[in-house]
């Protein structure tokens, strides 16, 4: 004998499947298994590695980084939405109705076919409300590739480095992380980039796995991030009345960057797993107490003063400082390095 379902059971059983595929898409210990998209923002998403590694800690401890992605993710998120789901309603929401109607007004057969198509039609609605185009969701792979470098950076923090995340940029943006530490000022700046990544000349070029010829290069981004480092380390001079070493323009990369490391014009390019390594070979450049002072002025609303002009020197207050020492014979155009 076979067992079918009766409608009102077929219709429960649909609703129950839609939702829990929904709620598992969100769930951290669903992302977080080897070959698993990762937990972010939007609940699993594919990392730059292709698997999950996020752990519990990450999971409960509220990030300090990526704030700024985020909320513009959200807000751009939000227009997407009021523009598109309206549409998108004036299809679905007859369609629901048609479905759910046929469900549970006919018999037989009938009644168990439109309460699947109605599961059917559910999942779409799922899909119309999570989806966004490309664009839109780069800025949330872009909070999670911040989130990501720093837990990278979390255990340097325990050791005497000062790290400072999401800095605003009036006019600018944010700044992803800025790092103080024995082996001086780094400016970083975390991409999460889909596909295998080569540094020239010209920048970073991306590669996708599946589709070579789609290859395309991130131009603009070393003039862009050198005069960023410029203005941090000048707000960082005027903030503190100290000299700063010369800052290093650092893009983390998660992505597969064989090379690991390369400098490229005055910009380094460094793997994200190796971060922490790299910072940490670094030579000493700053004492001690010279560089609890750069610590201590090194907030989050550092750049802030740029909005505001050039702060006034109170009565008493030493000159401000400049950069500290030459800045040394220019980088070459391209350098793949084992070490800083």
């Amino acid at each position: 004998m076979q067992f079918v379902p009766s409608p009102p059971v077929a219709l429960r059983l649909a609703l129950v499947l839609s939702l829990d595929v929904r709620r598992r898409r969100s769930s951290p210990q669903f992302c977080n298994r080897p070959g698993f998209p990762q937990f972010g923002s939007r609940g699993c998403r594919w990392g730059a590695d292709g698997g999950g590694d996020v752990g519990v800690e990450s999971v409960l401890r509220r990030p300090r980084a990526g704030r700024y992605a985020q909320a513009r993710y959200g807000q751009l998120r939000r227009h997407w939405r009021r523009r598109v789901l309206p549409r998108v309603a004036l299809v679905l929401v007859p369609l629901t109705v048609g479905v759910l109607a046929l469900s549970l007004l006919a018999e037989g057969a009938w009644a168990w076919v439109g309460a699947v198509w109605f599961g059917v039609v559910l999942g779409f609605w799922f899909y119309a409300v999570d989806a966004v185009p490309k664009h839109i969701e780069n800025w949330a792979s872009g909070a999670e590739g911040e989130r990501r470098t720093e837990r990278v950076l979390r255990p340097l923090e325990r050791t005497g480095w000062h790290v400072v995340h999401d800095l605003k940029h009036p006019g600018a943006g944010n700044v992803d992380h800025l790092v103080l530490g024995p082996g001086g000022l780094f400016v970083l700046d975390s991409k999460v980039w889909g596909g295998v990544v080569s540094v020239d000349g010209t920048g970073a070029t991306v590669t996708p796995r599946d589709n070579p010829d789609a290859a395309w290069t991130a131009r603009g981004l070393h003039r862009a991030h050198t005069r960023t480092a410029a203005v941090v380390a000048r707000c960082l001079a005027a903030r503190s009345s100290r000299a700063v070493p010369a800052p290093r323009s650092v893009v983390v990369v998660w992505a597969p960057f064989p090379a690991r490391v390369v400098v490229s014009g005055a910009v380094t390019y460094v793997v994200g797993e190796h971060l922490a390594d790299w910072l940490l070979a670094h030579p000493r450049q700053l004492h001690r107490e010279h560089l609890q002072a750069l610590q201590a002025a090194a907030r989050p609303d550092l750049l802030t003063d740029l909005a505001d002009g050039p702060r006034r020197a109170a009565p008493g207050d030493p000159p401000a400082a400049g950069l500290a020492g030459p800045a040394g014979p220019p980088a070459p155009a391209v350098r793949a390095v084992g070490a800083p």
